[in-house]
């Protein structure tokens, strides 16, 4: 599910969390879910400023979809929604509401996401899919530091 690093831009780094989900998927529970950052914060980019972009690659019938953004603390050996909310809804992307179309058959949601260069690991879950043939993709948009 998860893939990784994607690409490196002269600004960013692109890492794919989701790609092209068509179903939901579930909590994390083991260490090694999601993709490895720990090596990612003072090096070469600043993770505490990042950008979670979710897009769609295929579908139809008003498309739409909720994610839920975690990090895992291996002090602690635990994985943690981050951002605010209550319940289900902390962690959520878009508030907690469901990411809809921006055009026909077309998704694009872009947010910031902070602090998580306190994480090791980071991992997206989607916790609802809708419309037909629905497909799915979560990045994060990880900000270079200047030379």
């Amino acid at each position: 599910m998860a893939t990784g690093f994607i690409a490196q831009a002269t600004k960013y780094n692109l890492y794919r969390l989701i790609d092209a989900t068509t179903a939901t998927t579930a909590v994390p529970s083991a260490i090694d879910d999601g993709i490895d950052i720990s090596g990612l914060f003072g090096t070469f980019t600043k993770i505490d400023n990042c950008v979670a972009e979710v897009w769609s690659s295929a579908g139809s019938v008003t498309m739409t979809g909720t994610f839920r953004l975690w990090g895992y603390n291996a002090i602690t050996a635990k994985w943690f929604p981050t951002g605010t909310g209550t319940g289900a809804a902390k962690g959520t992307i878009n508030a907690g509401a469901a990411i809809d179309e921006t055009g026909t058959d077309l998704i694009r949601h872009a947010e910031p996401v902070y602090l998580l260069s306190c994480f090791d690991r980071v991992y997206a879950q989607c916790t609802a899919i809708g419309g037909t043939a629905t497909a799915l993709t979560f990045d994060l948009c990880v900000p270079r530091e200047a030379a």
